[in-house]
């Protein structure tokens, strides 16, 4: 499958995570183990995306997406977690007030305060 517009993500445990694809197509989940892939099954994932960020939180070791375009203009602020090594996705709900929808913006995960900071 071609992609295009795809998110990556590394841990500390030297797992490598492909996120994303073509615009209205599925996300997909793989990691690699030396040289080999193997897809990982996913359920309940964030639909399809682009324009998304995603960051690794060490602390709870889990990857985060957050935003994006769901592929028909209809930009998003939502935060979704994946445990690593196998998932499933989960929607979160943190406290306080998200920030506007959005696409095409940076992320990273603040280890000491253990928190998401989005810019763009």
């Amino acid at each position: 499958m071609t992609r295009r517009l795809r998110i990556a993500g590394w841990s500390l445990a030297a797992l490598f995570v492909v996120i994303g694809a073509w615009t209205m197509v599925q996300h997909s989940v793989s990691q690699g183990a030396g040289e080999e892939w193997s897809l990982i099954a996913s359920t309940n994932d964030p639909g399809t995306r682009h324009g998304h960020t995603l960051t690794f939180d060490v602390f709870n070791h889990q990857l985060l997406l957050f935003g994006g375009d769901a592929g028909t203009g209809s930009y998003q602020n939502d935060l979704w977690a994946f445990p690593l090594p196998g998932g499933p996705w989960t929607l979160l709900t943190p406290a306080g007030t998200p920030p506007p929808v959005r696409t095409g913006q940076s992320a990273v995960w603040d280890d000491s305060r253990r928190e998401l900071l989005v810019f763009g």
